[in-house]
């Protein structure tokens, strides 16, 4: 709906699992460059470069396996 669930800046080191009883979540990210997405144990490649932002990325394994071909 829209509605911002959590906002905070992660440091280094820091891990986030989305909650497994919400559907259809999305982030917006700061520094693509400075974060590693893993699902189902496996590295996605890249999200972008270091600095840029990307808005409405999926939180669901399969959104995210859809938009990096996995």
């Amino acid at each position: 709906n829209g509605a911002v669930i959590k906002s905070w800046v992660m440091r280094a080191g820091e891990q986030y699992v989305p909650p497994a009883d919400q559907t259809g979540l999305k982030v917006m990210i700061g520094n693509a460059g400075a974060l590693s997405v893993f699902v189902d144990g496996v590295e996605l490649p890249p999200l972008g470069a270091q600095g840029a932002v990307i808005r409405d990325l999926p939180l669901d394994a399969t959104g995210l396996k859809t938009r990096f071909n996995r």
